[in-house]
This record gives structure tokens, sequence and C-alpha cells, in this order.
């Protein structure tokens, strides 16, 4: 079986990439990858290597196609994202869409190349389509609430959410024979579509190694005699991640030993009133950014992980955290692997109520808290990159039958 794997970007593509090799003869052609030609050396030369960062992967380098002349609109458009982004992304698909004909699967990742999709349903190539995020339909009816309880202009709904990008991404779904999600929301949010048979969820990985026994024991004897209870939030501060609902938690717990930190940055100009108010707060304090190489430390400094995602593709920070051995209190739009009462617990969306409840819980029952760590700890340990590799590997011989 011949497949060709199609995408623009990186995401999480590599680890697909991977474990599709293993049980097929694949052919990748990605937007950019570097190799260290020419063009990559040049970008380095020029001081301009954090455009390409991250895209280069040893493992997969014998399968991977790129064009030159695709990797120079790619750096364009890096560098002049309104200029260039069109350019970029069709003839990105000019290119691919010569190749089609000599595959029997195509994987499309996402909807970046709907033109390329029609060219192999119009060729009869069977199409694997992998989502990362939620079907856009769901995501807008969600923001579209959110905007109106805090006042929000509209107009980024209508630009992000448009209807004829959510026209394109069901002519899409209607068009691909089999689908692979990568949370349990968005493998919800495609089940009025597509028929359960066709659907496979495989979660994604962390390059966050789980912490060992022994710092997992000395952290948690930290949990049994520390005064105050340390809960951390990392992500952008925004209406879809639900950041508003963790401060209004934190606001009715200013009285109680309990502290917030949160890291990240808002998304927009009216997000900048979450961190106002979480700069008002006595138990609470907002950090901007972390540098990738501090970010296990304040995992390790805190106690318990809070995401209340309203609608997450699946929220890798909830990995992390479990991996450092938090557990996670997680709504339902942000669940990520998290298990109800196991290594962590799940709230309904926006309910403040119940977070708060939570919070009190664990802070006064510290066995609790180390009960759920070391579950999650365990639980992490099963969601590397690697196994997102085999598990679409074992998706693609139960989709084609292949040994």
């Amino acid at each position: 079986m011949k497949v060709a794997f199609v995408h623009p970007l990186r995401h999480h593509a590599y680890s697909s990439i991977v474990g599709i090799s293993e049980c097929s003869e694949l052919t990748a052609y990605l937007g950019y990858f570097n190799r260290g030609d020419i063009i990559d050396k040049l970008m380095y030369k020029l001081g301009m290597g954090r455009f390409i960062e991250g895209y280069k992967f040893q493992e997969i380098n014998h399968v991977v196609e790129v064009s030159m002349i695709i990797k120079v609109f790619f750096i364009l458009w890096k560098i002049k994202p309104t200029w260039f982004e069109k350019l970029f992304f069709s003839s990105f698909q000019i290119w691919v869409n010569r190749k089609l004909n000599d595959f029997d699967v195509i994987h499309f990742v996402q909807d970046y190349c709907n033109v390329s999709i029609r060219k192999a349903k119009s060729l009869g190539k069977q199409i694997v389509y992998e989502q990362i995020m939620p079907f856009d339909s769901l995501q807008k009816s969600i923001f579209e609430t959110e905007m109106k309880k805090f006042d929000y202009i509209d107009s980024f709904t209508t630009s992000r959410f448009s209807s004829v990008k959510i026209g394109l991404q069901l002519e899409n779904i209607n068009m691909s024979d089999y689908f692979i999600a990568n949370s349990v929301v968005t493998a919800n949010s495609l089940k009025q579509y597509v028929s359960e048979d066709r659907l496979y969820t495989i979660p994604l990985g962390t390059v966050i190694k789980q912490l060992p026994e022994y710092q997992l024991k000395a952290k948690l004897r930290k949990v049994k005699h520390t005064k105050t209870l340390k809960f951390l939030y990392i992500g952008a501060h925004n209406l879809i991640k639900g950041t508003r609902y963790i401060v209004a938690a934190a606001e009715r717990l200013k009285d109680y030993d309990v502290e917030f930190t949160f890291v990240g940055k808002p998304q927009f100009d009216k997000d900048n009133q979450i961190i106002e108010k979480i700069n008002s707060l006595k138990n609470a304090k907002h950090i901007t950014s972390i540098p990738h190489s501090e970010i296990r430390d304040i995992y390790e400094k805190n106690n318990v992980f809070i995401f209340q995602g309203l609608c997450e593709g699946f929220g890798i920070v909830t990995l992390e955290a479990m991996s450092c051995g938090l557990p996670c209190l997680v709504s339902e739009g942000g669940m990520g692997v998290i298990r109800d009462g196991i290594d962590g617990y799940i709230n309904k969306n926006r309910d403040v109520d119940a977070l708060v409840d939570k919070i009190l819980y664990l802070n006064d029952n510290r066995a609790e808290v180390i009960r759920l760590a070391e579950n999650a700890v365990a639980r992490a340990s099963s969601y590397t990159w690697k196994e997102y590799a085999d598990k679409t590997k074992d998706a693609y011989k139960l989709m084609f039958q292949t040994d």
C-alpha cells in the first residue's frame, strides 16, 4: 500500500509519519523540512533560524520530500504572513497535486489543503483526515456564548470561524474515508458527521519525561506538610481557554491557604482584563512567559494543575503536568486523558462552584492529592510520541486490514 502524507506545516505530523511509515510505503510531502540544504544554511547565516526551528526530525528524513521553491514561499510567509500566506498554501497544493496519482491512500492533517483533498477524491483515492482541533462549528458556538457573556466584539468569530471555512471543513469531512481525532472532545465534535467505525481517537504525546520515583516521593512528602497548596495554570489567556473561570475561583478563595500561578499571555486586547484581575488578587500571580528549558521547574514547584478549556484539541499542558506529578482539575472541554477521581477531577464547563469545591477538598485532604498525583504520573507514562506513532500504525492496520 502506497501512502502520501500531505501537510504544509508540522504540528505533531512527524510522529504520524513515523507510525504510518512502519506499515506502508510512505512518502511525506511537507511545506518545509530542514535537511541542512542551502536554504536552511542561509537562514541560520542570516540570523533567521527561529523561523525554521522544529522543522527537523532525523527519523523521517528518508521519507520526506520538499520543494525548494515551496521552502522559499514558506519563509516569505513566515516573514510577511499577510502578504504571502495565500501564495504558500496554494503553491504547496499545486505541487502536491502532481504527485497524488501514484498513491493508494492520501493522509491530510486538519483543513489546510482543501484543493488537494478534492483532487485526491476525484482520483478515487482513499482519504484519511486527521483532525487536531474540534470542528469549527462547535468552537464558534462556544466562542459566541463567551463573547456575549463577557461583552467582546464579534469580529473574531466572523473572521476565525467564517461560514466559508466551516463549509470547507464539512466538504473535507464528506470527502474523507477515515478519521483520526486527537482528543475525545475533537472526536465528539465529528460524531454527528462520521460513523464511529471510521473514527479513531489517538491522544497526543509529550516530550516531558515522567518524574523519577525518588523525585516524586520527595515532592509528595512536601504536599503533606506545606501550609499553602499551590495551583498552576499554563496557557493563553482567552475565552476558549476558560481562564476567567479559574480567576473567578481564585477570587472566591482569596482568604484560604491556596495560591494560584497563571503563566501565559493574553491573546487579544480585551483579554488584558484577565491579567489585571489576576494582579489584583493577593493569592495569585501572573508570569508572562517561561523559557521552555525552565518549564519543568514551574510544574515541580506547584501541587495541582488547573485547566478549564471549553473546547480543546487536546491540552498537552495537562499531560506535561501529569508527568511532573500534578493531578489536574479540568473541565469537560479540556479533559485530555484525565480520569475523573483517578488522576484528577472533571467538572462541567464554566462550573466555578464545582471547581471551588474540589480546590477546598484537595486542600483539606492532602492524602488525596498524593493519590491522584501518583496515578497521574503513571498515566502520563503511556502518552509518549512513540506511543502516538504506534497507535497511528495500529489504526492504519485496522483501516486497511494490513499485517
